[in-house]
C-alpha cells in the first residue's frame, strides 16, 4: 500500500511536500519537560484566554500613557517649545524621540536576559504575572500626574509602565497566544498552546500515529482550529476595546467639560488608571482557569541567563545555510525599526494638532482599534479564502508603511501637509489600523515560513534580539535630526522614508520556496546543535516512525 505521504505529494507543492513529512514528527526533535503532562484545552481556559486578550490590547498604561507624559511634557515646555535636556535646551519632539529610545533600550536589555523564561521551565507564568501587576501600580501611579511640573514623574511612569506592559505581553503571548495567518511551520509549544491542545487536535495526533489519518489531514485541522482561535481572540479583542472606549467617551464627557489643560491633564491620568482596572478584570480569570503545559527542557550546561544569546549565536552562526532567513532578518531590521520609530513621530505630530485633547484622542483610538480588527480580518481573509502568501502581505505593509513615511516626508517643505491637519490625523489612523499595524503579527508569523520548525526558539531569539536593538537606534538617530532641524519635526522623515524604501526593496528579495528548501536541508544537518545525542536519538526516532508510515 502506498504511503500517505506518497499519495499527498501527486499535485502537491513543496511546502506541501514538507508539511505533510515533519507536521507530527518533527516535535519530537525538541526535548521537553518529563515531569509536566500535556493538558486538554477547557472551554473556560479558551474563553477567559479570548477574554484576557482585552486587558492586553495596550489599552491605559501604554496607550494613553504615551500620550499622557507628552502633554505633560509640552506643557512644560510652554510656548517655547523646549526643555532642559542633555545639558541643553532640546525640542521637545527631540525629547519624546530620545525617551523613546531610552524605553526600548531597557526593553531590549530586560527582554534579552528574561526572554528564555518563556521558552524554557515554568518560570515565565510567573514573570507575567509579575510584570502585569507591575504595569497596574504604574496604571494607578498616573492618576497623582495632575499638572505640569510632573513632567519627569510622567517620563518615569512612561518609561516603567511600557517596559511592565511589553514584559508581560512578550510572556502572554509565548505561552498561549496563536498566530494570526496559517503557516507552514510553528515552534513546538509557545504561541500555538492553546489552540492545539484543544480536544479535537490532540484525538487527530493520536489518529496520525496510528496510521489511521495522514499528516496533511492533520495539518488542514490544526491550521483551522488555530485560525478558528485567531479569529475569535482578535474579534473579542476588537469588540471589547471598542466597548472600553465608549465607556471612556462617557467618562472623559464627565471629567473634561471645561476643557482646561489641568482638568485635560487630569483626565488622562484618569483614563489611565481606569485601562488599568480593564486590564485586571478581563486578566485575573484566565488566571485562574489557565493550565501549566510542558516547555521546551533546558539544554544540559545551559543557564536560563544564557540560552537566549546561545540560541541567537547558533542561528548567526548558521544563517549562511539559510539565506532567505538572512535577507528577512535584514529586511526586518530595517521596516521595524523605520515602523516604530515612526509611529512615535507621527504619535507627536498627532497629539499637536489635536493639542492633547483627550476626548479627541479617545475617538482617533476607538477609529484605529476598528480599522485594525477590518485589516486583520482583511489579512485572514486574503490568506485564507484567496490563498495569498504572507510575503505578498507583508509587501503590502511596506508599500504602505513607505506611504505613510512619504506622507510626513513631504511635510518638511510645507506647513500645509504631512500630519499637520485635522483630516490627516483621522485618514492616517484609518491607513495604518487597516494597513500598517498588522506588521507585527504578520512579520512573527512570516519567520516561521521561512526557518526549520525544530529550530524555531534559535530563529525567535536572534529575531527578538535584533528587533528590540532597532527599536531604539531609530528614535536616537531621528532626536538628533529633528535637533539639527531646529525643531522641525517632520525632518525625521528625511531618514525614515528613504530607510522604509530600502526595507522594502529587500523584503522584495526573499524567496519563500527556496527558504523552504534551505530549512530541510539544515534540520538534517543540525537536529542535534543544542541537544546532542539527546535530540540525535529522538529524530533517529522520528525517522524511524516515518519509515514505519511509508511501508504501510
Amino acid at each position: 500500500m502506498a504511503s500517505p505521504v506518497e499519495v499527498d505529494k501527486k499535485g502537491a507543492s513543496l511546502s506541501d511536500v514538507v508539511v505533510a513529512e515533519d507536521f507530527v514528527h518533527q516535535a519530537d526533535a525538541v526535548p521537553f519537560e518529563a515531569d509536566v503532562e500535556r493538558k486538554t484545552t477547557t472551554k473556560y481556559e479558551l474563553w477567559t484566554y479570548y477574554l484576557a486578550f482585552v486587558g492586553y490590547s495596550g489599552l491605559g498604561p501604554y496607550n494613553y500613557g504615551s500620550s499622557q507624559y507628552q502633554n505633560v511634557l509640552y506643557l512644560a515646555a510652554g510656548d517655547s517649545g523646549l526643555l532642559q535636556w542633555g545639558g541643553k535646551l532640546t525640542p521637545v519632539a527631540s525629547v519624546v524621540l530620545d525617551i523613546s529610545g531610552i524605553s526600548f533600550a531597557v526593553q531590549a536589555f530586560v527582554l534579552i536576559f528574561l526572554g528564555s523564561f518563556a521558552d524554557y521551565g515554568a518560570g515565565g507564568f510567573y514573570i507575567e504575572v509579575v510584570f502585569t501587576v507591575l504595569a497596574w501600580i504604574f496604571g494607578f501611579a498616573w492618576l497623582g500626574v495632575t499638572h505640569a511640573s510632573q513632567w519627569k514623574a510622567a517620563i518615569a511612569l512612561y518609561v516603567l509602565g511600557s517596559l511592565a506592559y511589553n514584559v508581560s505581553w512578550a510572556f502572554y503571548v509565548s505561552v498561549s497566544s496563536p498566530p494570526l495567518i496559517p503557516t507552514a511551520t510553528d515552534d513546538c509549544r509557545g504561541h500555538v498552546g492553546i489552540a492545539r491542545d484543544l480536544p479535537e487536535a490532540i484525538e487527530s495526533e493520536k489518529q496520525v500515529l496510528a496510521g489511521t489519518k495522514t499528516a496533511t489531514e492533520h495539518a488542514a485541522l490544526d491550521i483551522k482550529l488555530r485560525n478558528v482561535v485567531a479569529d475569535i481572540a482578535n474579534i473579542v479583542c476588537d469588540i471589547g476595546a471598542c466597548v472600553v472606549l465608549l465607556i471612556a467617551v462617557g467618562i472623559l464627557w464627565k471629567t473634561d467639560r471645561d476643557g482646561t489643560e489641568d482638568q485635560n491633564t487630569r483626565s488622562y491620568s484618569i483614563i489611565i488608571g481606569f485601562g488599568a482596572a480593564v486590564w485586571i478584570i478581563t486578566v485575573l480569570p484566565y488566571w485562574y482557569f489557565r493550565q501549566r503545559r510542558p516547555a521546551q527542557a533546558l539544554p544540559a550546561g545551559a543557564n536560563y541567563l544564557t540560552i537566549g544569546f546561545i540560541n541567537a549565536w547558533q542561528a548567526l552562526l548558521h544563517i549562511k545555510y539559510l539565506k532567505q532567513a538572512g535577507i528577512y532578518l535584514l529586511a526586518y531590521f530595517i521596516v521595524g525599526d523605520t515602523l516604530n520609530t515612526a509611529a512615535t513621530l507621527e504619535s507627536v505630530l498627532q497629539n499637536q494638532v489635536i493639542e492633547f485633547n483627550t476626548f479627541q484622542y479617545n475617538l482617533i483610538s476607538l477609529l484605529g482599534f476598528a480599522c485594525q480588527g477590518v485589516g486583520m480580518a482583511g489579512c485572514w481573509y486574503l490568506t485564507k479564502k484567496l490563498g495569498v502568501q504572507t510575503k505578498t502581505i507583508m509587501l503590502g505593509i511596506c508599500l504602505f508603511t513607505t506611504l505613510v513615511t512619504g506622507w510626513g516626508f513631504i511635510g518638511y517643505w510645507t506647513p500645509h501637509f504631512g500630519y499637520k491637519t485635522h483630516w490627516e490625523i483621522w485618514l492616517f489612523s484609518v491607513i495604518n489600523g487597516m494597513f500598517v499595524t498588522p506588521f507585527y503579527q504578520v512579520s512573527f508569523i512570516m519567520i516561521g515560513d521561512l526557518v526549520p520548525k525544530t529550530k524555531m526558539y534559535l530563529f525567535f531569539a536572534l529575531f527578538g534580539i535584533l528587533g528590540k536593538t532597532s527599536s531604539f537606534i531609530g528614535p536616537f538617530v531621528t532626536s538628533a535630526i529633528i535637533d539639527d532641524a531646529g525643531g522641525n519635526e517632520n525632518a525625521g522623515f528625511l531618514f525614515l522614508f528613504p530607510l522604509t524604501i530600502i526595507g522594502t526593496i529587500v523584503m522584495w528579495l526573499v524567496n519563500p520556496t527556496k527558504a523552504r528548501i534551505e530549512s530541510k536541508a539544515y534540520l538534517d544537518a543540525e537536529g542535534a546543535a543544542l541537544y546532542g545525542s539527546q535530540a540525535a536519538a529522538s529524530q533517529s526516532g522520528s525517522g524511524a516512525r516515518k519509515d514505519d508510515d511509508e511501508s504501510l
